[in-house]
């Protein structure tokens, strides 16, 4: 995530820097020992995941009557 209207090539770059650092092997190993598996995809399959359990999880919100404090 980043502030709003960060440019494409920004988005990118740093979508594959990142790829770039989980899949170094100390990464790597750190994620292993902890139990992390991490998730790598596209920035568009992010938003995606993102849009879907906003909405997934906005229903439960509603239905269980959940308010913000």
């Amino acid at each position: 995530m980043g502030p709003a209207k960060l440019p494409q090539l920004v988005v990118l770059r740093l979508n594959s820097e990142i790829h770039k650092a989980v899949r170094a092997r100390e990464v790597e190993e750190r994620f292993t020992t902890a139990g992390i598996q991490p998730l790598l995809n596209t920035p568009r399959e992010f938003l995606t995941m993102l849009e879907t359990e906003t909405a997934r999880w906005g229903k439960v919100v509603k239905a269980a009557g959940i308010k913000p404090e």
